[in-house]
């Protein structure tokens, strides 16, 4: 595909993807652009860091976790190959992580100093819009994540949970995890998540099996 049918075609490619070779090279030259590795479960950012430069990650996985006052870990967001974080504090002048950012496995790391980020969004339209859509899409699932966090009911939380994953028109969604890793993202237990499935099937709200959830009272 080339530049230009990247840039008009309705499914932009990944910051990643898009960042040409040659000013890559040369960020790395100027140390405006470095590598860091973090193995499984090491801590890349605490709550309260300063956020100062836009993360892109190149292998591995990132995950945002919320550590309440009784020490349970909350995941909240997970970035993956080819996502970008720390973007959406940068621009929006707040540049202090609120929550932890751990590696959930052996990760890479492309940390971009802001400025050379902005100059090249301003000579390159491909970057700029992935840019754009991986803050928009990030922050949208960030304000998922937190509204999980609220005093809801656990039924309340899964409806949530399929109203807003469910595809336009449909009412069967394929679980993109495990049950246990819903539990995480709904911050509730797998066991009370559990439960409340059940409870949820024999009222008739939804049906359930391993890899799927069917809203029958939409």
């Amino acid at each position: 595909m080339s530049r230009s049918e990247a840039v008009t075609s309705p499914l932009i490619q990944s910051l990643l993807h898009v960042l040409p070779e040659a000013v890559l090279t040369e960020w790395l030259h100027t140390g405006e652009a470095r590598y860091h590795t973090f193995e499984a479960e090491a801590l890349v950012y605490l709550a309260g860091d300063p956020c100062t430069a836009v993360d892109l990650v190149v292998e591995g996985e990132i995950a945002v976790e919320k550590l309440d006052e009784e020490g349970r870990l909350t995941r909240i967001s997970q970035f993956g190959k080819g996502e970008v974080f720390g973007a959406n504090l940068i621009f929006s002048g707040l540049k202090h992580f609120p929550f932890g950012v751990t590696a959930l496995k052996p990760s890479k790391l492309l940390r971009v100093e802001p400025d050379a980020l902005i100059k090249l969004t301003m000579q390159d339209r491909a970057v700029l819009l992935s840019l754009l859509k991986a803050i928009s899409i990030k922050s949208f699932a960030l304000s998922q994540g937190i509204d999980y966090l609220t005093g809801r009911s656990i039924e309340d939380k899964v409806l949530i949970y399929l109203k807003q994953n469910l595809p336009k028109g449909e009412t069967r969604l394929k679980l993109p995890h495990s049950k246990k890793a819903l539990a995480e993202y709904l911050d509730v237990s797998r066991t009370s998540l559990s439960r409340a499935l059940r409870e949820m099937k024999a009222s008739g709200i939804i049906d359930y099996d391993r890899a799927t959830i069917t809203l029958l009272k939409p």
